[in-house]
């Protein structure tokens, strides 16, 4: 515990308010993750036995409200007319293709703003407090023991 409270002293005020930012949007990313997985068995459960989706009139509703199908015919970019189960199959792939695709550039964004740019102002620091240390520090410490 004591490790962590040093290397959160090290941060800049603002990368202490950043880590809670980045905690919270970690999080949010771990939900995204689990609903893109969680999304796998009813696909499978839809491709093997597409009548069993079919008995859940609100679940068709938000599908259908949700296929890309349906969205390309609304804005009238597409006259495409499919059966209900290819419907569905295709707004559950719309729809975890959309979560996974989110889930990774979200956390690529956020990975990289935010650790490396710590990384480096991190490597500043002990790098300018190395380069004020007097000579005599330089000549008694070996430099791979820094």
């Amino acid at each position: 515990m004591q490790n962590y409270k040093t290397l959160f002293f090290l941060l800049k005020k603002t990368e202490r308010i950043n880590f809670y930012f980045f905690v919270f949007f970690v999080l949010i990313g771990m939900v995204l993750e689990t609903l893109s997985v969680g999304l796998i068995i009813p696909i499978l459960t839809q491709i093997v036995n597409p009548s069993l989706v079919l008995q859940y009139e609100s679940i068709i509703n938000i599908l259908e409200l949700l296929s890309p199908i349906n969205i390309l015919n609304y804005f009238n970019l597409t006259k495409i007319t499919l059966s209900q189960q290819s419907n569905i199959i295709i707004s559950m792939f719309f729809i975890f293709t959309i979560f996974f695709i989110f889930k990774f550039v979200y956390m690529f964004f956020l990975e990289s703003f935010y650790v490396y740019g710590v990384y480096k102002n991190i490597g500043n620091k002990l790098f300018s407090i190395y380069l004020k240390q007097p000579i005599i520090f330089h000549y008694s410490n070996n430099s791979s023991d820094l």
